[in-house]
């Protein structure tokens, strides 16, 4: 709350039609205080506004000025729009999170973002994931296991074993519901493998919680 009361108040001593540089990094910032706000407060009100303000600095954020910064804004946007769209239940946020995510990962790529690619794939993963269980619509879980599958051929389980977990688990979870959904012995099977795997790396760092699965 008190990062975001300065911002506003720069606001208005840098305006964008003089500024417009030094307006768009205020709104950046911004945005980022309220979506973080937003996160930690509950509800949907900062999101809300961090949403708007996010469109706002992607107004000078453009893709031909600067494609990673626009990029990063991206990814933000979809992150608060994937946050709001949990907490207002129906589709219309998360089908513009998924919009918002795939917009970045098409500059922030494997090969040019390789720290940030992991995060951003997750976040889409999840929004695909919850539309399809909220939908019923094997579509967007499809896509999700799309994404997941994307992850695991990132991660090791040598290298990286918690992330590799992560996204096998994440990949069952996805598979089951394809399977629950499309009556598919196959995927329930894939699923069962997926989620084994995952579960084995969970014991062996000592968390118990998934025996209980």
């Amino acid at each position: 709350r008190q990062a975001a009361a300065p911002y506003r108040a720069a606001l208005g001593e840098r305006p964008r039609e003089r500024l417009p540089q030094y307006w768009a990094d205020t709104q950046a910032s911004l945005a980022l205080a309220l979506k973080r706000l937003g996160e930690r407060e509950g509800g949907t009100e900062r999101l809300e506004e961090a949403v708007t303000a996010f469109h706002a600095v992607l107004e000078e954020y453009t893709r031909e000025r600067g494609p990673r910064q626009w990029a990063a804004m991206q990814a933000r946007l979809g992150e608060t729009l994937q946050a709001l769209g949990e907490r207002e239940g129906g589709t219309q946020r998360l089908e513009q999170a998924a919009a918002a995510l795939r917009a970045a990962l098409e500059e922030l790529t494997r090969e040019s973002a390789p720290l940030e690619w992991p995060d951003i794939q997750d976040t889409l993963g999840i929004v695909l994931a919850t539309l399809g269980e909220r939908e019923g619509g094997m579509e967007w879980l499809e896509q999700a296991v799309e994404v997941y599958r994307k992850l695991l051929d990132r991660f090791s389980r040598e290298n990286e074993p918690l992330d590799w977990a992560q996204a096998k688990s994440d990949l069952g979870d996805a598979l089951l519901e394809l399977g629950r959904l499309s009556m598919s012995s196959e995927h329930i099977e894939a699923a069962r493998s997926s989620l084994e795997a995952a579960w084995e790396v969970y014991r062996g760092f000592g968390f118990d919680f998934y025996d209980e699965y």
